[in-house]
Formats: C-alpha cells, sequence, structure tokens
C-alpha cells in the first residue's frame, strides 16, 4: 500500500498500477412457459461497473455475458406477448442463470399469444362501406368473450367489433372506458 501526500494548491501526481478485473462467463437459457426457447429476448445487466453491453438470445435461447465478479440484477426482456423478468445474480465464478417468460395474462386469465397464419382471401365480404358506418352480422361460431358465448357481431367502419350494441363511435378513447363500445375487440381503431 502506497501512502501519498497532497499539499494544498499544488498538483500531485502518483503512478498506481490497478489489477485487471477478475471476468467470468454468465450464460443460460430464455424458455417461454411452454419449454419453447426465446430468440431474441434482451438481456441486461445492472450493478457496479454498468452499463454493460446487452445481450440477446439466440434461436436456442441461449445468452452470453462476460462479468466482473459483484451482486447484478439480471432482466429478461422479449416484449409482445411475454412479460418481463428481472433476477439477482452473484457472480463469483462461472454462473448460469436459466430463465421462463411467462405470457401475459389479464385479471380474467387471458393470455396473449402470437401465432404465424396464412392470408386467408374473403369470399363473402361485408356490405359495409363508408366513415362511422356498422353493421350486424353472425359469426360462424359462437364467440366466447369475457364470460358469455356471443352470437351476432356489430362490425364497424372505425375499426372495432362490438358484441352487444351496433356502434360506430369515430371519436378515439382510452380503452377500458365506461362508455361504449365495449364487450369489444379494437384490432384497427384509429
Amino acid at each position: 500500500m502506497q501512502s501519498v501526500d497532497i499539499v494544498e494548491d499544488e498538483a500531485t501526481h502518483v503512478d498506481f498500477t490497478l489489477d485487471p478485473a477478475v471476468l467470468h462467463p454468465v450464460s443460460g437459457r430464455v424458455t417461454d412457459d411452454s419449454g419453447m426457447p426465446v430468440a431474441g429476448a434482451l438481456v441486461t445487466i445492472e450493478g457496479i461497473g454498468a452499463p454493460f453491453d446487452s445481450a440477446t438470445t439466440d434461436v436456442d435461447g441461449a445468452y452470453l455475458h462476460t462479468l466482473p465478479e459483484g451482486s447484478y440484477r439480471a432482466t429478461f426482456s422479449a416484449g409482445g406477448c411475454l412479460a418481463d423478468v428481472s433476477a439477482e445474480l452473484v457472480v463469483d465464478g462461472p454462473e448460469t442463470l436459466d430463465v421462463q417468460l411467462d405470457r401475459r395474462r389479464d385479471t380474467h386469465g387471458h393470455a396473449c399469444a402470437l401465432e404465424a397464419s396464412d392470408y386467408i382471401e374473403a369470399t363473402d365480404p361485408l356490405a359495409l362501406s363508408g366513415d362511422d358506418a356498422s353493421t350486424s352480422m353472425e359469426p360462424p361460431f359462437a364467440f366466447p368473450y369475457y364470460g358469455p358465448a356471443y352470437t351476432m357481431v356489430h362490425v364497424a367502419t372505425n375499426g372495432f367489433l362490438s358484441f352487444t350494441l351496433p356502434d360506430a363511435t369515430s371519436s378515439n378513447s382510452s380503452i377500458p372506458s365506461a362508455t361504449p363500445p365495449n364487450a369489444a375487440v379494437y384490432p384497427f381503431l384509429g
């Protein structure tokens, strides 16, 4: 240990050598709640010495960070239908941290899911056009939506489907709202 004398109003120059930080690999795998790998998830690390570059999971859900010894908080995020997860991490050697990202669910238990699908050509288009217009139709099956199964749907040109009342409301407001349309799906509201 070297001591340094500092004199007021004078510059003090001291040469010293720092030991390099001991680095360790931190790796793991990110999966969804069905056990499938999550590709493209962002792995961010917070802690002493941060910020660190983020890592991104590969097609197998695997990631790799190299971190100095210490305590950290790792956050895993994939966006879309998967909820973020954070975990505490102590690095004192090579570490493995596997995490599961659960699908986002609302208070009624409905979950979000991204599913690939092919384009389906409309064979029986609705006779609906114009602005602030709506029409009613029977879907090909009873549509379960937050309890009831609806056998009638009201389609509006303003970008939504309502299951309770025909409505062509054109004002944009926050969702959910106490004002109609309710019991609705808003795929193109805007």
